[in-house]
Parts: structure tokens; sequence; C-alpha cells
């Protein structure tokens, strides 16, 4: 009969959040890692993107996820 290991302590998981976005056209991608999926990181993320390619028309296609309809969203 086997016996239980012993754990010192909890087994904590941690979550992270990747946004991206590829650009075909020059074969690049622009990605963030956050910490959260909400509307404070979407914009975030949507000002690094329009930073990143100012000189260029963005189109963007997102699914329907509350943050991505949100009135605080910023685009």
């Amino acid at each position: 009969m086997g016996t239980r290991p012993m754990v010192s302590r909890q087994i904590v998981r941690e979550s992270f959040y990747v946004y991206s976005a590829v650009c075909p056209r020059l074969g690049e991608m622009s990605s963030l890692i956050l910490p959260y999926a909400n509307t404070k990181m979407i914009n975030l993320f949507l000002e690094n993107v329009s930073i990143e390619y100012c000189q260029y028309e963005i189109i963007m296609q997102v699914d329907g996820v509350g943050w991505h309809k949100s009135n605080e969203l910023n685009i």
C-alpha cells in the first residue's frame, strides 16, 4: 500500500492574459502580457497598438465579451 506524499504548502495557480494584434502587411505582431482581462487592460493594449502603428489605419476584430463593448472603452 502506497503512502500519500507530504506537501509543505498549497499549490497556488496564477493567470495572465496575452493581448496580441497581427499586422500581416508588415509581418509584425504587437503583444502585451497583462494581469487581468478587463476594460482597463484592453484600453492599455489599444493605446499601445495605436502608438506603435500610428501611421496606419487599424482594423481590429474582437469577440463580444463585456470589456470589448464597455462604455469606458477608449477607441
